[in-house]
C-alpha cells in the first residue's frame, strides 16, 4: 500500500511594509536642519520597541519622513465660527492699557491741570498704544474687522451663565488664572481629540524616505548581551565616541534605524520609477519636491502606512 505524501507546512516571507515618522521640531526647527545632518552622519531614528525593530529588517521596508516647520492649518475635525485669536489679543491688551489709563485719571480731580509731565506722558503714550491696536483690529488680516473667522474650534465649552464659547477662546483664558476662574465659571466642556483642543494641526510635508540599512540596539552596558535576531549591539565606549546630533546622543536601552552616508540606496529605483525628483545621500532619499500630507496628525514614533496613500497625497499636490 502506497504511502501518503505529507503536506509540509511553510511559513510565507514576511512582506516588506511602509512607515511614516514624524521629525521632531523642537531638534530640527527645519526640514534642512535634518537634511543636512543626515548627508553628514547618516540616519539615525529611535524604534518604540524591539517588536517594531524586528520588522524592518524585511528587505523592502521603507521609512518615509514628515516634518512641519511649524506651519499649521485649520483642524479638519472641528470647523466652525470663532472669536479671532489675532483681535482677542490685541482687546485684551487694551483692556489693560485703558485700566491703567482710568486709575492715573482717577488719582487726581482735574487731570489735565494737576498732573505733571511725567504721569501725563505715561497716559500719553498707553492712549497712543490703544489706537494703533484699534485700527489692527479694523484692519485685521485674519478677520477682516469682523472679529470672526471660519477655523477649527478645537470643541466647545459651556459657561455656568449660559454663554457658549470654542474650545480656543477658554483655552486662552485658562491661562489667564487672575482674570478667568475657570472652576467657577464652568458648566461642560467637549474638547476636540484630534487636535487637543488647539484648532490647529501640522501642515506636514513628506520630504524623503529611507530604508534601514541595519537596526542597532545601544548596550546599557559593556557586558550586555544585545536582543539578538539580526540586531546590532552598540558598546557604551562606541556610543561615547559618536559625533553630537542635534536631538542629542542614543539612549542606552534604545533600539535605532540606522543608514550610512555614501553607501549606494536601496529605495532610489523605486522613487525613480514612482517619478519623484530626488537626491540620493546613502540609503537615504530626499524629495526634491516635499508635498503635503493634509488632515494627518503629528506623532511620537512611527506607524504603518500604505504607500498608495503616499502617492496619492503627491498626485493631489502636483494637480492643483
Amino acid at each position: 500500500m502506497a504511502k501518503k505524501s505529507k503536506k509540509i507546512k511553510t511559513t510565507p516571507a514576511p512582506e516588506p511594509h511602509a512607515y511614516l515618522m514624524w521629525i521632531g521640531s523642537d531638534s530640527y526647527e527645519k526640514i534642512g536642519d535634518w537634511i543636512d545632518e543626515a548627508i553628514r552622519l547618516g540616519v539615525s531614528k529611535r524604534l518604540p520597541n524591539v517588536h517594531v525593530a524586528r520588522q524592518l529588517l524585511v528587505p523592502g521596508t521603507i521609512i518615509y519622513l514628515a516634518h512641519d516647520e511649524g506651519e499649521r492649518h485649520a483642524c479638519p475635525k472641528c470647523p466652525g465660527v470663532i472669536e479671532c485669536p489675532d483681535c482677542r489679543k490685541r482687546i485684551n491688551e487694551m483692556t489693560d492699557l485703558r485700566a491703567q489709563v482710568r486709575k492715573m485719571r482717577d488719582a487726581f480731580d482735574d487731570f489735565e491741570a494737576e498732573a505733571n509731565q511725567g504721569q501725563r506722558r505715561f497716559v500719553e503714550i498707553r492712549e497712543s498704544k490703544i489706537e494703533t491696536f484699534e485700527v489692527a483690529c479694523q484692519e485685521c488680516f485674519s478677520c477682516s474687522g469682523k472679529g470672526k473667522i471660519h477655523s477649527g474650534t478645537g470643541g466647545s465649552v459651556v459657561l455656568t451663565n449660559g454663554l457658549k464659547w470654542d474650545y480656543r477662546t477658554y483655552n486662552y483664558w485658562l491661562h489667564q488664572p487672575k482674570k478667568f476662574a475657570a472652576a467657577d465659571k464652568v458648566k461642560s466642556i467637549a474638547m476636540c481629540p484630534f487636535c487637543g483642543g488647539t484648532g490647529t494641526v501640522p501642515e506636514g510635508k513628506i520630504f524623503g524616505c529611507f530604508a534601514p540599512a541595519r537596526i542597532e540596539y545601544i548596550a546599557t552596558s559593556p557586558d550586555d548581551p544585545g536582543v539578538g535576531d539580526g540586531i546590532g549591539i552598540v558598546s557604551p565606549a562606541t556610543l561615547k565616541a559618536e559625533p553630537h546630533r542635534l536631538c542629542g546622543r542614543r539612549h542606552a536601552g534604545g533600539v535605532y534605524a540606522v543608514t550610512d552616508p555614501g553607501v549606494t540606496s536601496a529605495v532610489e529605483a523605486k522613487m525613480a520609477a514612482a517619478g519623484r525628483e530626488v537626491s540620493v545621500h546613502g540609503d537615504f532619499v530626499q524629495f526634491l519636491k516635499p508635498f503635503a500630507i493634509p488632515g494627518e496628525k503629528r506623532f511620537r514614533g512611527m506607524k504603518r502606512i500604505d504607500p498608495e496613500w503616499v502617492e496619492r497625497c503627491a498626485e493631489d499636490v502636483a494637480a492643483e
